[in-house]
């Protein structure tokens, strides 16, 4: 079966956010894969989950994938075998790229297994001149490719929001913390010193 190339290049300057949600056929016994760059220190979410093409009775038995994901070096960051559905988190700690492979399990005869897919990342440094020089190149090797709606994504990305923001919470909370102790030193050194000067006085 020949793979179709479909190549995308967003070079996004004023987000720290993005995301892609997806759909695409799988035939039984064969592999399709994402490549995607992403920058360092990002927070990368991805969800997957077969379509049931008789939407109100079960899927059928033999609708079963096993998905992989790993960086450049190969790092293992995602393995699920015979899954149905699935969601995997890490945080990027280099600028490589990552893999997301997806493999339908053999059946006679084939099938055409639909896929939905959403992969979303978001930078934590800030570094908007690095995201706005760089940008983000999503190769897909997909023979079908068909977008979903962007409900999706924006549920993703409000996730995402809300875990950042609890972040910042705790960020800030161990700023006053630190602010507190600080102040306690200061005063601890003031009167060790105003207790020499009494001892040698």
């Amino acid at each position: 079966m020949e793979l179709g190339l479909v190549i995308f290049i967003l070079t996004p300057p004023f987000l720290s956010t993005i995301c892609q949600s997806v759909r695409f056929d799988i035939e039984s016994g064969k592999i399709k894969c994402m490549l995607e760059d992403i920058k360092i220190d990002s927070v990368t979410v991805g969800n997957y989950s077969i379509v049931n093409p008789n939407e109100g009775h079960p899927l059928p038995e033999h609708y079963q994938i096993t998905v992989t994901v790993h960086s450049a070096v190969g790092k293992l960051h995602h393995h699920a075998e015979g899954v149905t559905s699935g969601q995997f988190a890490f945080e990027a700690e280099k600028d490589k790229d990552h893999m997301a492979c997806f493999i339908a399990i053999k059946h006679e005869p084939p099938v055409n297994i639909s896929v939905d897919f959403t992969w979303s990342y978001g930078m934590l440094t800030g570094d908007w001149t690095n995201v706005a020089k760089k940008g983000s190149q999503i190769y897909m090797i997909f023979s079908s490719l068909v977008r979903l709606p962007g409900s999706s994504c924006m549920n993703y990305l409000k996730a995402m929001e809300i875990e950042l923001k609890k972040m910042q919470d705790m960020v800030g909370s161990i700023h006053i913390e630190m602010f507190l102790l600080r102040r306690r030193q200061q005063e601890t050194v003031e009167q060790t010193k105003k207790t020499i000067q009494q001892l040698v006085t």
